[in-house]
């Protein structure tokens, strides 16, 4: 579970049903995550939240580059 900030002030996240599907890869010197996340107008989630939540289980900080590739239909399709 992670907070995230809304019009109202803050609400509870729970990321695992947001994620829809993710892989690690070892890079030479970083690891790469690729994830796709939900982001409907119901069902939607920050990956900056994602980020944060994982600084909060590992007591680490990270370096996040974030870039949105696609765009996908709720059937999963990609969206045109």
């Amino acid at each position: 579970m992670q907070y995230a900030k809304s019009k109202s002030g803050y609400k509870t996240v729970d990321l695992k049903k947001s994620i829809k599907e993710y892989s690690l890869s070892e890079k030479s010197d970083f690891t790469d995550l690729e994830i796709t996340l939900s982001a409907g107008s119901t069902d939607n989630a920050n990956p900056n939240l994602v980020i944060k939540a994982l600084e909060n289980a590992t007591g680490e900080e990270f370096y996040a580059d974030i870039t949105r590739e696609d765009l996908y239909n709720s059937d999963m399709e990609l969206f045109r």
